[in-house]
């Protein structure tokens, strides 16, 4: 199948055509990739520098575009931390929150994946996390930073 543009005297059918739409089309793949790593160098500069980077906002904060503040789940984040270090398993945690009616951000049944993911994330110790590097964040804590290194230490007995 050719595609003839009579204006422009392009036809792909030829072989010049063919090698004019090649160039097209490598042209836009550089553009796409050029803008995606300018994306991603962004994204990076930002968590760096300790803000935030467009990720999701983390359950327990809220965000109005310029600030993090912490919304009613802060205390249910909280209890998880507290409820870890003091002994209770993962999956326990994960079984009373459900038995507290307590919701989660998509008002879905706590799993214990859900429950670790929150354990995992220094966000809620005031850390931002990005590309294997932690930095200190802009935005308040939910949990001191030697609990959250607690709860890291713990994790990975």
């Amino acid at each position: 199948m050719a595609i003839v543009l009579l204006k422009q005297n392009f036809d792909t059918g030829t072989p010049q055509g063919r090698f004019a739409l090649t160039i097209f089309a490598a042209l836009a793949e550089l553009e796409a990739e050029t803008i995606n790593e300018r994306t991603m160098t962004g994204r990076v500069e930002k968590a760096r520098q300790g803000g935030f980077n467009g990720a999701p906002v983390p359950f327990g904060y809220g965000y109005d575009g310029k600030a993090f503040t912490v919304n009613a789940h802060g205390a249910t984040v909280t209890r998880i931390f507290a409820d870890y270090l003091a002994g209770n398993a993962i999956n326990k945690i994960a079984d009373a929150l459900n038995a507290d009616g307590i919701p989660t951000a998509t008002r879905a049944r706590w799993h214990a994946s859900t429950v670790s993911y929150i354990l995992h994330n220094g966000f809620y110790a005031g850390l931002v996390q990005y590309d294997g590097q932690e930095v200190a964040g802009d935005h308040a804590a939910l949990v001191a930073r030697a609990d959250y290194e607690a709860v890291q230490a713990k994790l990975h007995r």
